[in-house]
């Protein structure tokens, strides 16, 4: 039962008497459970027109969680299907409703992760709830529906700009996306909006709070934008495939599971297939293999993703591939390079003919200006020198490569710095395990 005394508040006019017998229920089931669809009409409408007319915090928060709770209950206790519930409360004016719950002073509730506790803000979420019921439920000609994805729309433009400094809201908003992007045309707006990079942004900020559940949250919104063809090479460009793996061996299950949901989307295409295996996938997946997850849908996207990356290695990996990429002067982090069979079968291959192709790997290094082809030409160099035996002799042989990786070292270009530092150190000390990946 609610401690706050709802009689003040009907004897000063501000609700009725029958708004204050429903108040001092003991719960939402209470108050809604066994009555009829009209009788839950005009109890819904009761609590609403109560949201709009008191002011204070404590008050509007319990009727408002009160709404939330009997809108979002999956319970056989109570009478009506969810759906039928949240039509009930959406009356005969759906969006003023909506505008209702969105607009007032935001409402929190305390959600326990772990050894923290943070604050939900529930209008947004019961407001993406009703909103999402509605498009989902009218036909998309109706003029309710028209208007319900007109205010949507209103909702997710202004979501690129979420202050992720507070945990409460921050989980908030994104809870609230999670829900409302199950509309697809939702999701496309928002990211024509800037979205791909934003959620990224939203990524790193949720990993500096540390708390799973705003992770999940963050993740499960990417899995949902993923699925656009458009979205895909976004996401590749800043960076999703290093972000996502470095959630795979810390997180808990249900943040791998839904990284890996999302990885599998993004590995649909040659491209993002590419930037995993330059991001050194396979270092992630191996000891996932064996370890010991109790989610079954981990389990499979392990096994999916493995053999994604096997196939397109195998089709890529090849001696004359090679050759030609490295006959372009232009080196790019592509399979063919990080393939540990591809060097055991083919280092040697860079002695043939003089050391045709070491060579023309070397004048990738000493004359190119860009850093992926430095990088990645150093990263060639040191496969070579790990796979053959006179590797040593023959790099150290090319004029001018020693004293350029010298001066690569004091570049400004960080990759470039530390691709040269790395194959000086292979060069200088011996073989050590280099991963394209940790340029």
């Amino acid at each position: 039962m609610s401690e706050i005394d709802w009689a003040k508040y009907g004897a000063t006019g501000l609700i009725s008497s029958e708004c204050v017998e429903l108040l001092d229920k003991e719960s939402y089931k209470d108050t809604f459970d066994t009555l009829t669809l009209e009788a839950s009409r005009e109890n819904c409408a009761l609590l609403v027109g109560a949201i709009k007319t008191i002011a204070k915090p404590d008050a509007i928060s319990y009727i408002l969680t009160l709404l939330y709770e009997y809108c979002t209950e999956e319970s056989e206790d109570i009478a009506f299907t969810r759906a039928e519930r949240m039509d009930l409360l959406l009356g005969d004016d759906p969006l003023a409703v909506i505008t209702v719950i969105a607009s007032t002073q935001q409402v929190t509730t305390a959600i326990s992760q772990g050894n923290d506790s943070i604050t939900s803000v529930i209008n947004y979420e019961l407001a993406a709830h009703l909103l999402v019921h509605i498009m989902l439920n009218e036909k998309p000609e109706s003029e309710l529906h028209a208007n319900a994805m007109k205010e949507a729309r209103k909702y997710v433009t202004a979501w690129t700009e979420v202050n992720t400094s507070d945990k409460g809201t921050f989980l908030a908003y994104v809870h609230a996306m999670g829900i409302i992007f199950t509309v697809r045309e939702l999701r496309k707006v928002f990211i024509d909006h800037g979205g791909v990079e934003k959620t990224l942004a939203w990524l790193a900020a949720a990993e500096k709070h540390d708390v799973t559940t705003l992770t999940y949250r963050v993740v499960y919104v990417i899995w949902l934008l993923t699925f656009h063809d458009h979205a895909r090479p976004q996401f590749l460009k800043h960076d999703a495939v290093p972000a996502l793996l470095g959630l795979l061996l810390e997180s808990k299950e249900k943040v791998v599971r839904i990284s890996m949901l999302a990885l599998r989307n993004l590995l649909q295409d040659k491209a993002g297939v590419i930037t995993a295996v330059a991001s050194c996938i396979d270092q992630y997946l191996e000891p996932m293999r064996v370890r010991s997850y109790a989610d079954p849908d981990i389990i499979e996207s392990i096994a999916v993703v493995t053999k994604t990356v096997s196939d397109a290695v195998a089709t890529l990996s090849t001696w004359s591939a090679y050759k030609e990429e490295v006959a372009s002067g232009t080196l790019k982090r592509t399979p063919v390079h990080e393939s540990t069979m591809f060097w055991k079968q083919n280092a040697h291959r860079l002695a043939d003919n003089g050391a045709d192709t070491m060579n023309r790997v070397a004048a990738v290094i000493i004359e190119s200006t860009d850093p992926v082809s430095i990088a990645v030409g150093c990263s060639d160099l040191a496969h070579f020198l790990d796979g053959y035996d006179g590797a040593r002799t023959l790099v150290e042989s090319v004029p001018g490569l020693r004293a350029r990786l010298l001066h690569l070292v004091a570049a400004s270009d960080k990759t470039i710095v530390a691709a040269a530092l790395r194959l000086l150190q292979r060069l200088i000390v011996g073989p050590t395990h280099l991963a394209l990946g940790d340029l």
